[in-house]
């Protein structure tokens, strides 16, 4: 098989993949993945919204009291109790949809940035945890404390025949048996559960949530200033939940005092149920990370490993290829790779926008990353073909074109390997000439010592990274690095050159601060 056709094998196989991921960076999960990783969570839920719903239907604990004065002519005056029933302006099942959709809504909008189903299932699941948690919270101190709803006197119709049976100061406080025979049983029952409001506290778990995603997806509250519009967009949704609590004193169905504690229970549990869910609330460089689950079924990190490289707290040398970017970074195939697969291996290489939408991700990474954590595209080049690859080929130990023995150290580049170096660099001409959207150049070079490798590297990048007078002065020049080099061993092929040699016949680059002037058999690879 050819290499060609095997790059076309390979990329039909990729653009099946990511038809089948709907263009998410991560795999989605079969049902069998999703079902061992939530099972557990729906459970919970349903046993949550079954309990809730139990002891919502449920008479309430406590025996209240309340004050009523009987005016001579027999009127009933209390005016906080006394307003009428009105049918509720927001019914409870459609606040309690609203906050779960509304949201959800936002999550599946952000997917055409974010693009990670896991991302997507973190926050769902999250706003699902906010929302039942805050509702069952609420819902035990209604049946447990409760209180009376402003129109609870217009519900209860008290009797009047029952006049002087009050106890307490002057005889004025009763309790809900003075209440008429007639007086609707459900609406009594809901009328002394004032306390606190279910409608806010599904309002606020659910859009102080997507406020705190929000936050993290945009980095409103970030290192740098942002645009207006930002902070806009973080404050719409709890003006929604503040609308939703508003309605509820005007409709007659809460006190301001309900509402307060309604706010404050589900803006508690949306906090709970985000950090829960993601790496941070506030810390900008990574709250916007999913958290993984221990022993997961699936999950977007290829490892355990993997995650803990991408989020480490930078104690110690680690690094990891994270997949969804190149070819090469995926996990082994039957298929083999070209050696030059189309914009260096780049996944999304049709895209018109490819390098732009590669630098846009990688800087969405590096926002996220904790101290110590940088995520850095590298670029890996081997040098081009040198005499003692002809001399391994040929066994020849003294090919007659070369100029080179081989009992001299550090062989140079074939015609051949200058012709390879120059291929790449026509590669990367090819990337640069894009007017809307040039490869970015990289702000760093790094090369072994190996005069094949520093001949490749000039060959590629000399033109257009070496000769520009940015790139020469002292911190950008190439950086060369014993430890970069293939091997330290007994052959003359891999002894290189003296610091001063490499100096003087590539006087453009800089020696590592622990380069000495002649290798060491000790130096470390």
């Amino acid at each position: 098989m050819n290499s060609h056709h095997t790059h076309e094998l390979d990329m039909e196989d990729t653009h099946q993949t990511s038809r089948k991921r709907l263009a998410f960076i991560d795999h989605i999960p079969t049902l069998r993945q999703y079902t061992q990783d939530t099972w557990l969570d729906l459970l919970v839920v349903i046993c949550v919204g079954a309990l809730a719903l139990g002891l919502n239907s449920a008479d309430n604990a406590s025996t209240r009291q309340f004050p009523i004065v009987f005016r001579e002519d027999g009127d009933t005056v209390y005016p906080t109790f006394a307003y009428p029933r009105r049918k509720s302006i927001i019914p409870i099942w459609l606040d309690a949809l609203l906050a779960i959709l509304i949201p959800t809504l936002f999550f599946f909008i952000a997917q055409i940035r974010v693009r990670s189903f896991y991302d997507l299932n973190t926050a769902f699941w999250g706003v699902i945890w906010a929302i039942a948690s805050t509702t069952l919270f609420q819902v035990f101190v209604k049946t447990l404390i409760g209180g009376f709803r402003p129109h609870f006197l217009s519900v209860c119709n008290p009797d009047l025949s029952r006049i002087g049976t009050g106890t307490g100061f002057q005889g004025i406080m009763y309790d809900i048996s003075i209440c008429s025979p007639d007086a609707n049983k459900a609406h009594l029952r809901d009328a002394i559960k004032s306390f606190p409001s279910g409608h806010t506290t599904a309002a606020a778990a659910g859009y102080v949530y997507l406020s705190l995603y929000f936050n993290a997806k945009m980095k409103i509250f970030s290192n740098e200033r942002p645009h207006f519009y930002k902070l806009l967009i973080f404050l719409a949704p709890l003006l929604g939940a503040s609308l939703i609590g508003g309605v509820l004193t005007v409709d007659n169905s809460h006190h301001w005092y309900d509402v307060i504690a309604g706010a404050i229970i589900g803006a508690t549990g949306a906090f709970a149920a985000f950090r829960m869910s993601y790496a941070s609330i506030w810390d900008y460089r990574f709250n916007h990370i999913p958290l993984p689950r221990p022993k997961s079924a699936w999950s977007p990190f290829e490892t355990p490993a993997h995650y803990e490289a991408a989020n480490s707290t930078g104690i110690g040398a680690k690094s990891r290829a994270v997949p969804g970017f190149f070819v090469q970074s995926e996990p082994p195939t039957a298929l083999s790779l070209p050696k030059r697969p189309p914009a260096f291996g780049l996944k999304e290489y049709e895209s018109p926008t490819r390098w732009r939408d590669l630098k846009d991700r990688v800087d969405l990474l590096q926002k996220s990353a904790p101290e110590g954590t940088r995520y850095i595209v590298c670029w890996l080049a081997r040098h081009g073909q040198a005499w003692h690859n002809v001399c391994a080929t040929t066994s020849q130990d003294n090919p007659p074109t070369s100029g080179w023995d081989n009992q001299t150290a550090d062989p140079p580049l074939t015609p051949l390997g200058e012709n390879q170096a120059k291929e790449m660099n026509n590669l990367w001409k090819t990337e640069l000439q894009r007017s809307e959207d040039p490869i970015p150049l990289p702000t760093k070079l790094f090369c072994s010592p190996l005069s094949r490798a520093l001949a490749t590297m000039e060959l590629t990048f000399g033109e257009f990274l070496l000769d520009n007078a940015i790139m020469r002065t002292l911190d950008k020049r190439p950086l060369v690095l014993e430890g970069l080099r293939e091997a330290l061993s007994p052959f003359t092929h891999d002894k290189r050159s003296s610091k001063a040699e490499i100096l003087v016949q590539f006087p453009g680059v800089q020696i590592g601060s622990s380069f000495t002037e002649e290798a060491s058999a000790n130096t470390k690879q």
